[in-house]
């Protein structure tokens, strides 16, 4: 009778093989492992006790981890004599902050309550708390059949001519409850709710949703303590939706990520000179960069807002909408910076970043774009040309109009070409315009090219976050918007200011 040994490192491809040999009709299978996936683990542990044969499973060498919930699958598990057997608790490296460590603990809760209802048809409640109830448990063959892991305890030798039991079908019995830290519903009925509660600051039907017309108060009842989670994830979910589509978004920013908040240093690379022509087989020579370096330090922009317990229970979903406006105003607190930073002209040295000594300024209130292309060509440096033509264009509303016609006038080709000839506005159209009723000054226009503007966040955090927790003194759900970016300007040849 065929074998099938599974060795090693519990994965997908050691899975799929067992799962093979299964459809094949093998009923024997030799187990040697000291775990690996647990999710790979419960994969093959739904396909033994989804087979259509009995199948016995023998723990041979070292079986651990998520190689226990395998073999307290078979119909019939034994032992060699001198198997070791390891369990553990579920471990997860995590960092962040409270909120991300207390996601981080619900799922160890919940691998946990899988690994324990996985055994629990073998091993009572207080042997499951023995061998879960610390970091590690180390223990012998007759350890596992005392506490009902396996059926017996044969010779390897012997195992070949184990005739396969086929025992009556193990009595049903109540499945232990594992209690945890706060009660987590199954993983559908979870993804119901944060759909329901989606769809519902969304202002969007949940069809087919068993939650669809539940009210807040009645999700809560149901999941307790993780009622606060649900709601971050829902909010967190249309929020950032509501902050990637915000008008008040700054679209000429370009993002960049720092690894924290300590002072970083980063390099400005400004180009490159042309490239020199080379003769057959001559040496390349070493071309040059302009450079230059800036410093800044990340910092962090916040609000918070509370539900109320009375909110809860009437079902109101009008204060869930707020955290929706918390996200334009993350996106409009970067425009703010942006504009502050142009408007006050601060480097980001704290220098001026318009002066004539730059040549990027013109302080004639009429709109002149050939003013602006020679200003910008001006700042060449290093043989390294500066920008032909600007990118965008930022003005105040009332000059949106005058930039308007005169970005058009430059692209008309019926005057005989003759602006096309003098300027090559490659980047800036009636397209690329912004009015922007931040510029307080009604006659000033801003234009800069690609990567005038940027915007540094913390590595994995490029939109607001939201915390949530339920306070226990007034029953109220306290939700946290929190943003974490700098706003640098760190070149002035890419800028220039008119009026």
């Amino acid at each position: 009778m065929n074998i099938h040994r599974i060795t090693g490192e519990i994965n997908a491809d050691q899975v799929n093989q067992a799962i093979q040999a299964i459809d094949k009709g093998t009923t024997k299978f030799v187990l040697s492992s000291s775990g690996g996936s647990l999710p790979e683990a419960m994969r093959l542990v739904d396909a033994i006790k989804d087979a259509s044969q009995a199948i016995t499973i023998a723990g041979s060498g070292t079986v651990g981890s998520a190689a226990i919930p395998i073999l307290a699958s078979a119909r019939t598990s034994i032992s060699y004599p001198t198997t070791l057997y390891h369990t553990h608790k579920s471990e997860l490296a995590a960092n962040g902050n409270e909120a991300d460590l207390r996601e981080a603990t619900s799922i160890l809760d919940i691998a946990d309550a899988g690994l324990r209802n996985a055994l629990s048809h073998r091993v009572s409640p207080e042997n499951l708390d023995v061998l879960y109830g610390s970091s590690n448990e180390f223990f012998d063959a007759k350890r596992a059949k005392e506490v009902g892991l396996v059926d017996d305890i044969v010779e390897p030798t012997n195992f070949l001519e184990l005739e396969l039991r086929n025992p009556e079908p193990l009595p049903a019995r109540p499945q232990p409850i594992f209690q945890t830290t706060h009660t987590v519903p199954r993983l559908s009925n979870r993804d119901a709710m944060i759909e329901a509660l989606t769809n519902r600051l969304r202002g969007q039907p949940s069809e087919h949703n068993p939650y669809a017309s539940s009210t807040l108060d009645e999700i809560k009842n149901e999941v307790a303590g993780d009622f606060p989670k649900l709601l971050k994830e829902s909010v967190q979910r249309v929020a950032t939706e509501q902050f990637q589509s915000s008008m008040e978004r700054v679209p000429f920013v370009s993002q960049r990520t720092v690894p924290d908040f300590k002072e970083a240093t980063i390099a400005n690379f400004v180009g490159f000179p042309s490239l020199l022509e080379t003769a057959e087989s001559a040496e390349i020579e070493y071309t040059h960069s302009a450079e230059a370096s800036f410093t800044l330090t990340v910092k962090t922009f916040a609000a918070r807002f509370a539900l109320s317990r009375q909110a809860v229970v009437n079902n109101n979903t009008g204060p869930l909408q707020i955290y929706q406006e918390l996200a334009k105003s993350a996106a409009r607190t970067v425009g703010d910076e942006v504009y502050d930073r142009l408007q006050n002209g601060k480097s980001y040295d704290g220098t001026a970043l318009f002066s004539s000594g730059h040549s990027n300024v013109d302080s004639g209130t009429t709109v002149n774009l050939s003013t602006v292309y020679a200003g910008m060509l001006s700042q060449s440096r290093d043989s390294i040309p500066a920008p032909a033509s600007p990118m965008y264009a930022l003005c105040a509303p009332g000059t949106i109009s005058a930039v308007r016609a005169a970005v058009a006038s430059e692209l008309n080709t019926t005057n005989g070409g003759a602006n096309v000839d003098r300027y090559l506005p490659i980047g800036l159209n009636t397209n690329s315009i912004i009015g922007e009723y931040r510029i307080k000054t009604s006659t000033r226009s801003f234009y800069f090219d690609t990567d005038a503007v940027l915007q540094f966040t913390i590595e994995g955090m490029s939109a607001p976050s939201f915390d949530s927790r339920e306070e226990f003194s007034t029953g109220d759900i306290q939700f946290r918007c929190i943003y974490d970016f700098a706003v640098i300007i760190p070149d002035h040849t890419k800028v220039y200011q008119q009026g």
